[in-house]
């Protein structure tokens, strides 16, 4: 049964690493044909972070983070989420620290994917060794009004 189990786990991680190079070939395309899709850059800040590869993650998402001002609320705190998180990856909880302050929690904090995002990365930074003082108070009292809610289970 184990060399089944075995045979079986390398075949999806096969799948995976096929799954993975199309991913990319497709986020790329995508941003060649238009540089300002975040919803590609979201697709490669994704397979940067699979593949363990934080530095040409940062590289890549921060090339291309000035077009995220021009996007959606919730994609645009998103990648900036992904990008805070590839450099605590790096162990950088500085640059984590100074996006958390001046890209994810900043502006729409009533919105959802920002209450999810910040809470997210807070809990990130803390796993890092980074103590959040005055964080939380701000993101507990912007969840407040949505502490009835039932639809979003992740706040």
């Amino acid at each position: 049964m184990r060399v089944l189990e075995t045979f079986l786990e390398a075949v999806n991680q096969h799948l995976d690493g096929l799954s993975t190079a199309r991913e990319n070939d497709r986020a790329e395309l995508a941003i060649d044909r238009e540089r300002r899709n975040p919803w590609a850059h979201h697709a490669l800040a994704h397979i940067h972070t699979r593949r363990g590869d934080p530095a040409a993650g940062i590289a890549l998402l921060e090339d291309l983070m000035d077009t995220w001002y021009q996007s959606g609320s919730a994609i645009r705190v998103h990648n900036f989420w992904h990008l805070a998180l590839l450099y605590l990856d790096k162990l950088d909880s500085a640059a984590a620290t100074r996006l958390h302050r001046e890209e994810v929690f900043v502006r729409d904090r009533e919105v959802v994917g920002t209450q999810i995002d910040t809470i997210s990365l807070l809990w990130h930074m803390e796993l890092a060794g980074e103590e959040i003082t005055d964080a939380w108070g701000s993101i507990a009292d912007a969840c407040e009004a949505r502490a009835g809610d039932f639809t979003i289970p992740f706040i």
